[in-house]
């Protein structure tokens, strides 16, 4: 389904999930560098039965090969050049897909070491995109720890960090965080708190208590969730539940702030916010990116200040 979040300064951090215009449009890229947005998170990254990973529709590597376009890593580079982008998340799953069935099934049949499909895939994807800070775990097919937890130490052992985007399912996302983190403390920098959808009605201040209660070492929680919210989508377009114009994004993350101290926020999803802002059929106010970041930052200084 981000930033400099979890290694935020005294400001507020603002993150974006981004479909496959990420890799089609490079004034996307250029849109992005300037908008006030800190983190971008490239979604989906979809891993196929043969362990090969396509972005969104587009393949990137097949056979532990970098197929893609070989401009993009640099022109991803560049996002995080002289403007307000400091991070660049890849984010593997989402919702009704299989991608962690073929992690888990990859898994057992190969493992996880140097010569397994999974392995040479995303060491083919670390090497060919170095700009890649981390891997965000979108877990909604096959969420069990001994899955979250076998992957993720591929992917840190391959020098990556880790985020978790849980939207429910608490104690096996809390299991996995503590059998991580004592096997490498700090390796998970953080959750990115679905607060739509299938996590509409989450609190982000429930999960911080809950982590909490696992009491481990060195974890700041003021950093560590970071709640994410739905832009307005849909035609036309019109605000309610968890579909959120820039107004309603700064004041649920105002209260959040208000009430348990989060340090940054999230949105889903740039193409979304991109029709939206082009339809011209929201009163909301404008629904530009600049609008949103500045929501977001607006929302969480609030409590900062």
């Amino acid at each position: 389904m981000i930033r400099a979040i979890y290694h935020a300064g005294a400001m507020g951090e603002a993150g974006i999930y981004c479909g496959g215009i990420l890799y089609r449009d490079q004034a996307v890229i250029e849109d992005l560098r300037d908008s006030g947005f800190t983190t971008v998170i490239a979604w989906p990254v979809r891993v196929d039965p043969a362990g090969d990973l396509v972005f969104d529709d587009v393949p990137l590597v097949q056979g532990g090969r970098w197929v893609g376009d070989t401009s993009w890593p640099q022109r991803l580079a560049s996002m995080k050049e002289g403007g307000t982008v400091n991070r660049l998340l890849f984010s593997v799953g989402s919702a009704e897909s299989t991608d962690f069935t073929h992690i888990h099934d990859l898994m057992a049949g190969y493992g996880t070491g140097a010569s397994s499909p999974l392995y040479r895939s995303f060491a083919c994807l670390r090497e060919a995109v170095p700009v890649i800070d981390g891997i965000d775990l979108d877990n909604e097919d096959h969420l069990d720890r001994e899955t979250i937890v076998g992957f993720g130490k591929m992917l840190v052992e391959l020098g990556w960090e880790l985020t978790f985007c849980p939207d429910q399912n608490q104690e096996v996302w809390l299991d996995s965080l503590v059998a991580l983190w004592d096997w490498r403390p700090g390796c998970v920098a953080g959750f990115n708190l679905q607060c739509y959808s299938g996590g509409f009605g989450n609190d982000p201040g429930e999960w911080m208590s809950a982590i909490a209660r696992r009491e481990l070492p060195g974890l700041d929680l003021s950093r560590f969730v970071q709640p994410g919210l739905w832009c307005v989508h849909g035609t036309p377009c019109a605000a309610g539940e968890d579909s959120r114009c820039p107004d309603s994004v700064r004041r649920q993350l105002a209260a959040w702030a208000e009430g348990c101290g989060i340090r940054g926020g999230w949105l889903f999803l740039l193409e979304h916010l991109m029709a939206c802002a082009s339809s011209g059929a929201c009163p909301a106010g404008p629904m530009t990116l600049a609008a949103y970041a500045e929501a977001i930052r607006a929302g969480i200084e609030r409590r900062l200040h």
